[in-house]
């Protein structure tokens, strides 16, 4: 996350300015500012640590536990959360202006987790993030719910990681647009391992909106050269798990082909929607020649998954060069790697053709900045299993 794309309104201020705080050292504060602005992550953490220690001898100060807490978010946000424990002191009683309650009570725990991650922490952690979900985002909450959400990713804890990734996701929800990458990240995962619990159809829905909310981003990627890749990830990521889900219940002959075809028609429309308002003052690049594949790629199903029975998706992505396959790579697969190779090694035989009558006769045969999609389904009926391209 970019952490200097968040608004100042959104999150507690950067800076703190000696002329208020007459009891805690100016010089602390100056140079605390100074490694902010330099963005050192060193001298922020040292300074920090300082301005902690300064705030703490001077508990009369009115500012006191302000300039505490946001020394701690600092420390936290570089990777130093346990020496905020530092700030504790001033962390106790009802809620100030500046720091509410809630928050307070964040940081001390979140400094306690950082420094050990017991199961008596695990615990408290949780509660704090419970507490605080309500509130306002800010840098700290953001931070720990990530590192919340990862640390029970990395554990393989799938019933944690649906918990905290549901409720970061409810928390980010009407920041969205300014942290987009947090929330789709945590509204993805939430998504994921519902359906893991429950396979429950909602999540076709569910998956269109999250498709749909990362389709702007997608598009100015597709003509700016991704200056969010994370952003293009994750819309990938997405429609693969979309893909992934409608093939789950493909296979089980569950009646939601109405479902899914209502999603289908709501992104159409939606990002149809999208594409004539982000082209309305922009000029379109002229149009890529139309053509079709002489030989379609047909991948085998792979028999490892097909023992395990295993249905899933693949995203690739290609460009067509003057008729011929260029940069094919995977964008995206669920689950990962299973049929990554099947779809890969089936590329490798496609072929490609330009219509010998082109409707628009200043079409471009090189396609290189504007690449192909196809998703790959490995859908599982009866006995028999296989492979299709949407």
């Amino acid at each position: 996350m970019n952490m200097k794309a968040l608004l100042v309104s959104f999150a507690a201020s950067f800076f703190f300015f000696g002329t208020s705080q007459a009891s805690v050292p100016a010089e602390v504060i100056r140079a605390f500012n100074t490694a902010l602005e330099g963005n050192d992550p060193s001298a922020v953490i040292q300074t920090a640590g300082a301005l902690i220690a300064a705030a703490v001898a001077n508990p009369d100060d009115p500012n006191a536990r302000g300039v505490a807490f946001e020394a701690g978010t600092q420390l936290c946000l570089r990777n130093a959360c346990d020496r905020a424990l530092a700030a504790a002191p001033l962390m106790t009683g009802p809620g100030t202006y500046d720091v509410s309650e809630t928050l307070a009570n964040l940081l001390v725990v979140f400094a306690k987790w950082t420094a050990e991650q017991t199961r008596a922490n695990d615990k408290a952690l949780m509660a704090a993030l419970q507490a605080v979900a309500a509130e306002t985002p800010t840098y700290l909450t953001i931070a720990a719910f990530d590192r919340y959400h990862l640390s029970k990713m990395q554990a393989k804890n799938q019933t944690e990681m649906g918990k905290v990734a549901e409720l970061a996701a409810g928390h980010l929800r009407p920041v969205w647009h300014i942290v987009p990458s947090n929330w789709a990240t945590m509204e993805l995962s939430a998504i994921a391992t519902a359906f893991g619990r429950t396979r429950d159809t909602g999540v076709i829905d569910r998956l269109a909106k999250l498709e749909v909310a990362l389709y702007p981003f997608h598009l100015e990627n597709k003509k700016s050269g991704s200056p969010r890749p994370e952003l293009e990830t994750l819309y990938y990521q997405t429609f693969a798990w979309r893909q992934a889900v409608e093939a789950f219940f493909k296979s089980e002959g569950t009646a939601t082909s109405a479902q899914m075809k209502a999603a289908e028609t709501y992104i159409a429309e939606e990002t149809r929607a999208i594409r004539a308002a982000y082209y309305k003052d922009r000029e379109r690049s002229p149009p890529a020649c139309s053509g079709g594949f002489r030989k379609a790629p047909e991948p085998v199903y792979p028999a490892s998954a097909l023992r395990e029975g295993y249905v899933g998706a693949v995203i690739v992505g290609f460009e067509i060069v003057d008729g011929k396959l260029e940069n094919a790579r995977v964008l995206a697969a669920v689950p990962d790697r299973q049929f990554e190779e099947a779809v890969m090694k089936s590329m490798k035989t496609m072929e490609w053709y330009f219509d010998e009558v082109q409707r628009n006769p200043d079409c471009v045969r090189t396609d290189n900045d504007r690449p192909g999609i196809i998703p790959f389904n490995f859908v599982r009926t009866g006995r028999a299993f296989v492979a299709t391209r949407d």
